[in-house]
């Protein structure tokens, strides 16, 4: 897939807001769960799924915010995270999960224009089976012990105590 703006593996990790859509439910879920990781000290992910969750979560001055249908929300509700992007200097990262492409949901008229206008260069499609292969690739990497025995096997070689000093002095 070519993107406008930024890339998938760069939006996982950055603190750009983004339009999340394509894949099922679980997968735009976990695929903020891991944008979050990236951000755990600043707390766990906070999902939004009312408009009255809105407020407080925008508030936030880091951590990640996902909302699984954005365009449910409402057009305010919108407004509400388009001011929060042009606004707050400092703020979470917000992934705006929906179903079908943005456009087409600015189209029906679901979508905010001034929303998709903002948010152009972060736009992410977990249907395209390209990305939907290098995320299983990364996620393969990050698993706890994948890879493990090499690493530890070195990092064991490395810490091995040094070799006894020769017991006889050096004469002058």
């Amino acid at each position: 897939m070519t993107y406008r703006g930024y890339s998938e593996p760069d939006l996982v990790t950055n603190r750009s807001s983004l339009f999340l859509y394509g894949g099922s439910p679980t997968d735009r879920r976990a695929w903020a769960m891991e944008a979050q990781q990236s951000f755990a000290a600043e707390g766990p992910l906070v999902e939004v799924s009312s408009p009255e969750q809105l407020a407080p979560a925008l508030a936030m001055k880091g951590g990640v915010v996902f909302l699984p249908d954005a365009p449910a929300l409402g057009l305010e509700a919108q407004g509400q995270i388009l001011r929060c992007l042009q606004q707050q200097e400092e703020r979470p990262k917000v992934v705006l999960g929906m179903q079908r492409r943005p456009v087409d949901l600015r189209d029906a008229g679901s979508l905010r224009d001034d929303l998709l206008y903002r948010l152009q260069n972060a736009v992410v499609d977990l249907g395209v089976e390209d990305v939907a292969q290098k995320i299983r690739a990364r996620r393969q990497k990050r698993a706890p012990g994948a890879g493990a025995k090499k690493p530890a096997a070195k990092a064991a070689r490395k810490r091995s105590p040094p070799a006894p000093k020769s017991s006889k002095k050096k004469r002058r």
